[in-house]
């Protein structure tokens, strides 16, 4: 069984010590796949490939690959039409790297590149060939989240293109910087409203630290990193809070932040 410890880091809290994968799927609703989706899951390791497999499939995507580097490299079939790609550099580098390269020659394939914590050589590559970079030990919820914004965004455009977005009493007007909160509105800084218009794409949902970062201010997510916490504290504010003094976006610990779908604001 894989066991994820999440490291005791600046700005990252700890969950549990140990993590086991089946407890996942019950932190958070599982949202189930169309079953078109095809998540390639590349790893030398197989004691960490096949629970991670298996709780994608726990979480509704049934059509998972978990492969070893070498044979997936070998496999013209195997790293065609992937929508996501898994890709664990940290037991099999040479070979992984090598499946990496191919599997970037394609645009539509979004992928996740696992390294080892402290590993240094070949980080360049990894970060400009990789959407996401987990540095072991992570938490195996954070993969799930991860893989679902990513199919999730592919369906972002259109909704990118709307001229106003909502999510309960709240309305984006992205163009402007402004969003109204009930009839009240208020003014966006330009990193203030791409924050809150990835929110309100995936509201109900958990979006990461990271996918929040590289959204709205063009960077990879770090643990000594305060700007996302900054904007969403400011964010917070000017959107208010309802009458027990929550606020619509709540902060999922580990995780990210999530935009309540349902919410009244006090009037």
């Amino acid at each position: 069984m894989f066991q994820a410890t999440i490291s005791r880091t600046r700005g990252v809290v700890p969950v549990r010590e140990r993590e086991s994968y089946r407890a996942a799927p019950s932190i958070g609703a599982a949202q189930p796949a169309t079953g078109a989706e095809r998540i390639l899951f590349v790893s030398d390791d197989e004691q960490f490939r096949a629970p991670l497999c298996g709780l994608l499939a726990l979480h509704g995507y049934a059509n998972v690959l978990g492969m070893s580097s070498l044979a997936a490299f070998g496999s013209s079939a195997a790293l065609t039409n992937v929508d996501v790609a898994i890709v664990d550099t940290s037991a099999s580098c040479g070979e992984a790297l090598r499946a990496l390269r191919k599997l970037k020659t394609s645009d539509d394939t979004s992928i996740v590149v696992i390294v080892a914590n402290g590993r240094t050589f070949a980080s360049r590559e990894l970060a400009t060939n990789g959407d996401v970079v987990l540095a072991k030990p992570f938490d195996p919820r954070e993969l799930v989240f991860v893989v679902r914004g990513m199919l999730h965004g592919r369906g972002r455009s259109a909704a990118r293109g709307r001229e106003s977005l909502s999510a309960g009493p709240v309305t984006l007007h992205a163009l402007l910087n402004t969003a109204t909160v009930a009839a009240r509105e208020v003014g966006l800084t330009g990193a203030e409203t791409r924050v809150l218009e990835e929110l309100m794409i995936n509201a109900g949902k958990p979006v990461t630290r990271d996918q929040l970062t590289r959204c709205a201010l063009g960077r990879p997510w770090s643990p000594f990193d305060r700007s996302l916490d900054t904007h969403m504290n400011r964010l917070r504010r000017k959107i208010g809070k309802d009458v027990v003094g929550r606020t619509p976006i709540r902060t999922i610990r580990s995780i990210g932040y999530l935009m309540l779908s349902e919410w009244e604001p006090r009037m």
